[in-house]
């Protein structure tokens, strides 16, 4: 979790929001779930265009990974 985050307590535990800057190599909002990752928008520079990645219950590698337009990435 870094400086640039938000939690927000549920009856089922906690939805985290942090964002990363534009110094980083991908900059966007990572939303987590009882600190495990569940989804991230992000600015993808070898694709250049924004992306949405979603993850499983166990945020191991992204279940879905499409251009903000809905176009799937391979």
């Amino acid at each position: 979790m870094t400086a640039n985050s938000v939690n927000v307590k549920t009856p089922e535990g906690t939805i985290t929001a942090w964002a990363d800057g534009p110094g980083e190599p991908y900059p966007g909002i990572t939303i987590e779930i009882n600190g495990i990752p569940a989804a991230v928008v992000e600015w993808h520079d070898v694709y250049q265009c924004f992306v949405l990645r979603t993850y499983t219950d166990t945020g191991e590698e992204p279940l879905h990974y499409h251009r903000w337009d809905g176009t799937a990435i391979d």
